[in-house]
């Protein structure tokens, strides 16, 4: 599983990208199985940007493709004290 590892007061930005040659893709984020909205997104891509991390920001991120169970991808995201 993907661990990601940040500091406080870092920023990151997690990509998601849905590789499909039929029509456009909803993506969604979900943090700790609770949808958040995403930063940025087009037809097959959305970006989740996260500035200045506290540690309430560390988590299970996933992002799944048209509401279906399966992630497209998943990390888990832990914030450092200072």
């Amino acid at each position: 599983k993907p661990v990601i590892w940040r500091k406080q007061q870092d920023n990151i930005t997690m990509n998601c990208t849905v590789l499909s040659g039929g029509p456009a893709r909803t993506i969604t984020w979900i943090k700790n199985g609770k949808q958040i909205l995403a930063s940025s997104k087009g037809r097959d891509w959305s970006a989740l940007i996260l500035s200045e991390l506290k540690e309430s920001h560390a988590g299970k991120y996933r992002c799944v493709a048209d509401g279906k169970t399966r992630d497209v991808s998943m990390v888990y995201l832990h914030v450092e004290g200072k």
